[in-house]
C-alpha cells in the first residue's frame, strides 16, 4: 500500500514541477498554449450552440481501415510506418480556422477573406476504382457506425471540411449532389508553432517521465479543443449497500473552439489516405498514424517521405515475417516474437495468444471486469473472446 501511494506521489511531483497542476493532462495543456497565446479569446471565441453542434458533425477521428484484399488471411513480409508525431505535425504545418464564422447557404463561394469553410451536402456516392473508402455513416440502419462505405444504398447527409470535402470528391462518384449550407472561418498558420516548440524541446532533451509528459502534451491539445460543451454525467446512488448509477440531465459547461480540433485530425486523416494511396497495392492496414505494407523495400513513391526523427515524416517502425490482420485493431505480426494488438484484449489473455489460436472464436479467462455488490466492487474473472464480425466490402 505505502508503496502504490508512493509512487503516485512521485508521479505528481514531476508533473507539479513542470508547472502542471490542473485536474487533466488536456487542461494543462490548454493552460500551457494559452500562455504562448496572448490573443487566445480573439482567434478562438466561445461559439453559440447551434454553430458548435454544426462544426461538430464535421469533427471524425483518425482512419483505421483493413484492406479487404488481406483481411483474415495469412501475410508474408512485411514493413510498419508510423508518422512522427502526426497531431503535433497537422497543427504545426497547416492553416486552421479563426474567429467567428459566417453561415451561407448553397455551395461555398471562393472568398479570400473566409477561405476555409465547412460544407454540408446531400448525394449518393459510390467509391471510385483505385481508391480506399473513407466516410462512415454514423446512425445509419443500413451501416455499421465503423463502417467504411463502398457504395451508398440512398442519398446521405455529410457535413465536411474541405480538407475532407476534397478528398472525399476525389475517392468517390457522387451522384445528386445538393450543397445545403455551411460555415466559413477566416484562417491563421503558424498558431501552435511556439507551443509545438517549446515542448519539443523538452521531448527532444529528456528522459523518463518529463518525456513521457512533453509526448503527452504535444499530442493533448487538439482533443482539448473539441471538448463537447453538452455534459451528461453519472451521479452514483446507494441502493440496497449497492452502488449503482443515474445519468443526470444534460447541461453545457462551454466549448473551446471545435473548429482547430475537426481541421487538425482531417489534415492528420488526409496525411495517411494519400499516402495509401500512394502504395495501393502493398498496403494492408492503416490506424491513424501507422500504415502497414507487404514486401520489405521501402516503396519508391514515398521513399522521400521517409525519415526516423522529421516532424510528419514517416518513420520505418518495424518489420515482420508473416501477419494477420482480423479487422480494426485486431491483428498479429510475428518476427521473432508473436506482437498481438486487440482492442479490450488485456495483458494476461494476450499471453495465451498463439499464431494458430488467432481468429473468430478465439476466447480465454483473464479479463478482470469489475462488479458492483453489496459493501464495494470486486473483480470477476470473464474470458475475452473475438466474436464473429462483418467483413469489409471489396474494393476494384
Amino acid at each position: 500500500m505505502n508503496n502504490d501511494i508512493e509512487i503516485v506521489a512521485r508521479a505528481l511531483k514531476i508533473q507539479f514541477e513542470q508547472g502542471l497542476t490542473r485536474l487533466t493532462i488536456g487542461s494543462d495543456a490548454l493552460h500551457s498554449y494559452k500562455r504562448t497565446m496572448p490573443s487566445f479569446d480573439e482567434y478562438f471565441p466561445q461559439l453559440e450552440k447551434p454553430i458548435d453542434t454544426f462544426c461538430r458533425r464535421a469533427y471524425h477521428g483518425g482512419w483505421c481501415y483493413v484492406n479487404p484484399k488481406f483481411q483474415c488471411k495469412d501475410v508474408g513480409k512485411g514493413m510498419v510506418f508510423d508518422v512522427n508525431s502526426l497531431y503535433p505535425w497537422a497543427l504545426y504545418y497547416n492553416e486552421y480556422p479563426v474567429g467567428r464564422p459566417i453561415y451561407y447557404e448553397g455551395k461555398y463561394v471562393e472568398d479570400n477573406e473566409y477561405p476555409l469553410y465547412i460544407q454540408r451536402i446531400r448525394c449518393f456516392f459510390k467509391l471510385r476504382k483505385g481508391k480506399f473508402p473513407i466516410i462512415q455513416l454514423k446512425n445509419s440502419v443500413n451501416f455499421m457506425n465503423t463502417e467504411y462505405v463502398v457504395e451508398s444504398d440512398d442519398e446521405y447527409e455529410l457535413t465536411l471540411c474541405n480538407v475532407d470535402l476534397q478528398l472525399f470528391l476525389e475517392n468517390y462518384e457522387v451522384e445528386n449532389i445538393t450543397y445545403l449550407d455551411g460555415f466559413k472561418f477566416k484562417k491563421e498558420k503558424d498558431l501552435f508553432k511556439d507551443y509545438i516548440d517549446q515542448w519539443t524541446y523538452v521531448k527532444e532533451n529528456s528522459v523518463g517521465a518529463i518525456r513521457t509528459i512533453a509526448k503527452t502534451m504535444l499530442n493533448s491539445i487538439y482533443g482539448k479543443f473539441a471538448t463537447n460543451p453538452h455534459v451528461i454525467e453519472k451521479k452514483p446512488v446507494l441502493e440496497n449497500n449497492v452502488i449503482k448509477y443515474e445519468m443526470s440531465d444534460e447541461y453545457d459547461k462551454g466549448g473551446i473552439y471545435v473548429p482547430v480540433g475537426l481541421f487538425c485530425t482531417a489534415y492528420a486523416r488526409e496525411k495517411t489516405i494519400r499516402t495509401a494511396q500512394k502504395v495501393y497495392d502493398r498496403f494492408i492496414y492503416a490506424d491513424t498514424d501507422s500504415l502497414h505494407i507487404t514486401g520489405t523495400e521501402v516503396p519508391k513513391a514515398i521513399e522521400h517521405d521517409v525519415h526516423p526523427t522529421h516532424l510528419g515524416m514517416w518513420k520505418l517502425e518495424s518489420t515482420f515475417n508473416r501477419a494477420r490482420f482480423l479487422k480494426a485493431k485486431t491483428y498479429i505480426e510475428e518476427n521473432e516474437e508473436l506482437e498481438v494488438k486487440c482492442a479490450g484484449m488485456p495483458q494476461p489473455v494476450k499471453g495465451k495468444v498463439t499464431w494458430d489460436n488467432f481468429k473468430v472464436g478465439f476466447s480465454e479467462y483473464g479479463k478482470l471486469v469489475p462488479v458492483n455488490v453489496e459493501g464495494g466492487v470486486v473483480l470477476e474473472d470473464r474470458a475475452f473472446t473475438i466474436k464473429k464480425f462483418k467483413m469489409n466490402k471489396p474494393i476494384a
